[in-house]
């Protein structure tokens, strides 16, 4: 029996280091006192991309390229390649086509970009992972999560410009016939009616092609993120129950670093320790899509967790998708 396992995970952050203060200075001047709601997302610093020499692309780009090497391999070697991100530098062609190319790819190799907002990486894992069960000949897959929303932001709005941090992230699976790695199980939760809260661009891209340049910028409503502890619970226990596992039996949980007081709502409504899950919003802001898999990536380098532990990653996309993972790392 063969299953799909976590071969190696690579980080490329944004190059400017910017710091909660300078955030909190330049709201003042506004006249907005943003202190405590950066206390509240848990913010110290953050790793902007450099507008002028970075982008999604390419610090997705540079994270496979780090990592490929790190595992000897190269691009030839990838039977597919998925790009998750929801500010991609390019809508034609894909993501994954281009990166696809600047690794010199397989030519049958099988490339898609997706995009689920800051589910879209979890999801795209799930996806390949499937893919990959269905199809044995299939060894080895390339996720790329990536996001440049800074980019998408303007200086006036307290509720974007001083939450988000750029990233890129690339993730090697490959099959195995090892037991105590791998994948185990996914769930998913979705409720599309409070679509209109959180949008990007505001009007639509139809009326971007116009002068209204404040219409390029992402509209963000204010709302209760509450409801997701709840969530996030009833779709772990369904995990748990169905494969057979108890909370106690989960070395870590990597889940979506949008806010400090998130994680903090699900390790009560779990009644499990804080240390349970692990949080860097703190030192990269949010990077979206790829936010669990850097929690992960941090994890391993901290060597809080091992080979073979039981790990759960889950996240939410607006407005709003959950998706929570079961797997052995």
């Amino acid at each position: 029996m063969t299953n799909i396992k976590i071969r190696g995970i690579e980080v490329q952050r944004g190059q400017n280091v910017v710091y909660a203060d300078s955030y909190i200075e330049h709201f003042k001047k506004q006249g907005k006192n943003i202190e405590r709601l950066l206390e509240g997302y848990g913010r110290e610093q953050y790793y902007i991309a450099d507008r002028e020499k970075e982008n999604t692309l390419s610090l997705g780009y540079e994270a496979t390229k780090v990592l490929l090497a790190k595992e000897g391999l190269k691009g030839e070697d990838i039977d597919i390649i998925v790009f998750c991100s929801q500010s991609p530098e390019y809508l034609i062609p894909s993501q994954a086509v281009i990166l696809h190319g600047l690794i010199e790819g397989s030519r049958k190799a099988q490339v898609m970009d997706i995009n689920v907002n800051c589910a879209g990486m979890l999801t795209g894992f799930d996806t390949v992972v499937q893919i990959m069960q269905a199809k044995p000949y299939l060894k080895k897959a390339l996720i790329v999560g990536a996001e440049c929303l800074t980019f998408t932001t303007t200086d006036k709005d307290e509720y974007t410009y001083p939450i988000f941090g750029d990233a890129g992230c690339a993730v090697i699976l490959e099959r195995t016939k090892e037991q105590e790695s791998g994948f185990i199980d996914s769930t998913y939760r979705t409720d599309g009616k409070t679509w209109g809260l959180v949008t990007y661009p505001q009007k639509g891209f139809s009326q971007c092609v116009t002068e209204k340049v404040e219409e390029l910028y992402m509209k963000w409503t204010p709302f209760d993120a509450d409801f997701v502890a709840g969530y996030m619970k009833d779709a772990l226990i369904e995990l748990l129950d169905r494969n057979a596992y108890t909370l106690e039996d989960i070395k870590l949980i990597c889940s979506s670093q949008y806010a400090l007081g998130l994680v903090e709502n699900c390790s009560k409504a779990l009644d499990v320790p804080r240390d349970k899950f692990i949080y860097i919003g703190n030192e990269y802001g949010y990077t979206g899509t790829s936010s669990p898999f850097i929690a992960l990536y941090e994890a391993i380098k901290e060597k809080r967790i091992q080979r073979g532990d039981l790990i759960n990653m889950w996240t939410v996309g607006t407005h709003w998708t959950i998706v929570s993972i079961l797997m052995k790392y």
